[in-house]
């Protein structure tokens, strides 16, 4: 460890531990207390569907360097290591037991390296100060009315929230469902989206919106990127009369989420390659030619028209007509891909590569079905 890392303990401890002058107080006939750091910290981010955990995570994670071995669920750290890799393996094969755990074994002492034994007792002071800050004051508080006349429970305030425990207790074990949800999402799509109207966190019936949303923010629970894609480029099925087909796996279905996710970037103000940058960072592209067609052809019509390219943009390089900017945004948008992957693609020699003049010839002039009279792209 370097020395880094016990001044960023020893400052740990001292925020976990830190007691302040704050006490119960009554008013209104309502308890209330001051949240301490880690309270806030669960309270603004683990109770939060656009952030990821941060206090539990904190907790886990001082926990395995003392020696703990379970993660945020309360599995051990090998039985979590090996549903992931069992979810992800297509089929089992002969001896494939046997390199898993030496996987697990690999993987794990790569990710959780010894920890000195004056870092260990830093770890468990900051765990023991945030216990002491969390139950501080249990006795004269029990003593007091739990709940208001309302029928609210406790609140919690700081300087920055004011939340009350029941509200943040259900929003919390919304978060729940959502990575549970997310795990079954990762393994098949429509598992996850039929848990997620099960537990009443997408409405019935299930609108395109909703799984939009969930696409969109469910990174910080644990979606994959690559299952997003993949579920982002199927074309979904046709309607058949002696087959009832859920409506999150039918085509029009998927083409209304793709249009939905699309639309939930905001692209307005941003040049053609930004606005590519930002919606490629938000998932990870399947492999299939027919689905990368289907996503940039949506992300063409929704950027196309609002970029800085567009005539709504600065530049005004695209056409007026609609359909033709996003002609324009698609085309130009794939030959940004072929650039990236002709230039960090190792098969290919350096004297094959694409030069920057080939680029621009590929890109000045797309013809006069998609380009206005005297408007190519420079």
């Amino acid at each position: 460890f370097d020395s880094e890392v016990e001044i960023i303990l020893e400052s740990l401890v001292d925020i976990l531990c830190l007691h302040g002058l704050d006490t119960y107080q009554i008013q209104q006939n309502k308890s209330t207390q001051s949240l301490s750091a880690l309270e806030e910290l669960f309270a603004i981010y683990d109770c939060s569907m656009t952030e990821s955990d941060v206090a539990s995570g904190l907790l886990v994670e001082l926990s395995r360097c003392c020696g703990g071995t379970v993660d945020e669920e309360g599995e051990s750290i090998a039985q979590s290591f090996i549903s992931r890799r069992s979810s992800s393996t297509v089929a089992d094969t002969p001896g494939s037991s046997v390199d898993m755990k030496r996987g697990i074994s690999a993987s794990l002492v790569a990710r959780y390296r010894p920890v000195p034994d004056h870092l260990k007792e830093l770890c468990s002071e900051a765990l023991l100060g945030s216990i002491r800050r969390l139950f501080r004051g249990v006795e004269s508080f029990s003593q007091q009315p739990a709940e208001s006349k309302d029928g609210n429970t406790i609140a919690l305030k700081s300087s920055r929230i004011t939340i009350s425990t029941c509200s943040m207790r259900n929003a919390k074990n919304r978060k729940r469902h959502l990575h549970h949800a997310a795990k079954l999402f990762n393994e098949k799509a429509s598992k996850g989206l039929l848990y997620l109207l099960d537990n009443g966190i997408f409405p019935n019936p299930v609108d395109p919106q909703s799984v939009s949303s969930f696409l969109r923010n469910g990174l910080v629970v644990g979606l994959d990127k690559a299952a997003v894609g993949q579920y982002l480029g199927e074309v979904g099925k046709s309607e058949t009369p002696d087959k009832v087909i859920p409506a999150w796996e039918r085509d029009w279905f998927h083409k209304a989420v793709l249009l939905e996710y699309c639309s939930s970037f905001g692209f307005r103000g941003q040049t053609l390659l930004d606005g590519l940058r930002t919606f490629l960072a938000a998932f990870r592209l399947p492999g299939e030619a027919q689905m990368i067609d289907r996503i940039l052809q949506a992300f063409a019509d929704s950027c196309g028209r609002v970029c800085e390219e567009s005539m709504k943009g600065s530049l005004k390089l695209f056409s007026p007509d609609e359909k033709r900017a996003s002609d324009a945004a698609y085309l130009l948008s794939f030959s940004i891909i072929m650039l990236n992957t002709d230039l960090h693609n190792e098969n290919i020699r350096a004297d094959r590569k694409m030069k920057l003049d080939d680029f621009i010839r590929n890109n000045s002039n797309y013809g006069k079905d998609i380009n206005d009279e005297g408007k190519d792209l420079p």
